[in-house]
């Protein structure tokens, strides 16, 4: 009995000092060196289209009013609407959410893809409260 205890110990000791912390201004580094290369990928797919930023045209309310009923929504459906505040390095607006995920390489891919396919504004954030990384785009209209 001695033994297993003492074996249980050792491999408690053994895995402890494998395991690294992942400390939260760590991941805070992290994200804002992703974030500015998300932009430089951005800024480098804009400079190969030699496009110039243009603010595109928003669609008027009635549209997408028109668009959401439309849509397959019912009322178990409704998109959700979320209130997050006190959030680091986040501007104060309304944004539209278009990937929520935990995994940092998904994150990344998930915006490569969508500067790839055209959409710059792209960014992304984390969640504390739901330990996720949002990856957003900045709306103008409500």
């Amino acid at each position: 009995m001695q033994t297993l205890e003492k074996e249980k110990e050792v491999e408690i000791v053994r895995r402890i000092e494998k395991a690294t912390f992942y400390s939260a201004s760590a991941r805070e580094y992290d994200d804002r060196l992703a974030l500015q290369k998300l932009i430089r990928y951005q800024n480098q797919i804009k400079k190969d289209k030699n496009s110039i930023d243009v603010e595109q045209e928003q669609p008027a309310v009635e549209e997408v009013r028109a668009k959401i009923k439309e849509s397959n929504f019912t009322n178990s459906k409704i998109p959700a609407r979320e209130l997050i505040t006190n959030l680091k390095d986040v501007e104060n607006g309304f944004y539209i959410v278009l990937k929520i995920t935990k995994s940092t390489g998904e994150r990344d891919d998930f915006a490569k893809e969508l500067a790839d396919a055209g959409d710059l504004n792209t960014r992304f954030f984390y969640n504390i409260n739901t330990f996720s990384y949002y990856v957003t785009q900045k709306s103008n209209t409500i």
